[in-house]
């Protein structure tokens, strides 16, 4: 049996992640699973910021026209906004706008991480779609199931992926080129991340966005429901996916499939056990985080 914390959406709560690691060091936990969103406080702070920083240079480089758009739309057109600067200026701003944006992402994440690092058991992740590209490679106590590979916790296999391809309105898409890697529109062999899940060794599949998510809510807003998860799920024969991104906690079985997401405000405690039909959740404990006050 093996015993793992799950947790998503911290979204740069330090109280939260202290929480987490004081969870997983007092209990009887073989590891921790953060189902993406580690980053981005309160789930919007890097909008607000990359605003500042995109109307700033604006101004600098002569875009007052853009940053009116900006401030009624509420919206960066990246292609819209390179047009109204002009082929000279748009160079500057990018390169002056994404280093800026980029060193307050990394201040944030590397306070994660130190928050993290007191953490005696082994944390592994998925990347959430208000993570930037790089998180994986700035945080040393986390290892990411789908930028390093899969893992092994007491025998049982985890991979892990996105599963997810919204954009967060108002950020710089430069950093979030992963995204793109979920083609969901396309034959699903053409996929990136269908081809290296092919490859790859998976009792228990981590995503951000959860299985039965894509299935059904992908069809009630009239899109194509998702494929990639349920085609890899199946040839594999994986009974468990580990998600987040709905803030809310769910749990939805479909064709022997659960997916399970303690939402953004609770914990799960879960034991597993691997089978010859699969591996499965024997029970679930639900924690509320205790938060220390400042």
């Amino acid at each position: 049996m093996v015993k793992i914390l799950h947790a998503t959406d911290v979204h740069t709560d330090l109280k939260k992640y202290e929480a987490i690691v004081n969870q997983a060091n007092n209990s009887e936990v073989d590891a921790v699973i953060i189902s993406g969103d580690l980053t981005d406080k309160d789930s919007e702070a890097y909008q607000v910021i990359c605003s500042q920083l995109v109307t700033s240079s604006l101004k600098k480089y002569g875009g007052e026209e853009a940053v009116r758009k900006i401030e009624q739309t509420g919206r960066i057109d990246l292609s819209a906004l390179l047009e109204d600067l002009g082929n000279d200026n748009s160079k500057k701003f990018i390169e002056e706008t994404v280093k800026a944006f980029r060193a307050y992402q990394a201040s944030e994440i590397k306070a994660i991480d130190e928050v993290l690092k007191a953490c005696k058991k082994p944390i592994y992740a998925v990347t959430g779609n208000h993570d930037p590209i790089f998180t994986y490679k700035l945080m040393e106590n986390v290892h990411f199931l789908d930028r390093e590979g899969s893992a092994a916790i007491g025998g049982i296999n985890f991979a892990g992926t996105p599963s997810t391809y919204e954009m967060v309105p108002g950020i710089l898409p430069v950093d979030y080129g992963h995204l793109g890697d979920y083609n969901v529109d396309g034959n699903v062999a053409d996929s990136p991340e269908y081809r290296r899940l092919s490859g790859e060794s998976i009792d228990v599949l981590v995503t951000h966005c959860g299985l039965l998510d894509r299935l059904k809510r992908d069809t009630m807003r009239g899109k194509k429901p998702d494929q990639i998860m349920y085609k890899t799920m199946k040839e594999k024969g994986v009974r468990l996916n580990l998600s987040g991104h709905f803030h809310e906690k769910l749990h939805w079985s479909h064709e022997g499939i659960l997916q399970l997401n303690p939402g953004s405000d609770l914990f799960f405690e879960i034991d597993l056990k691997k089978g010859s039909k699969g591996t499965t959740a024997e029970s679930v404990v639900i924690y509320e985080p205790v938060v220390k006050a400042a």
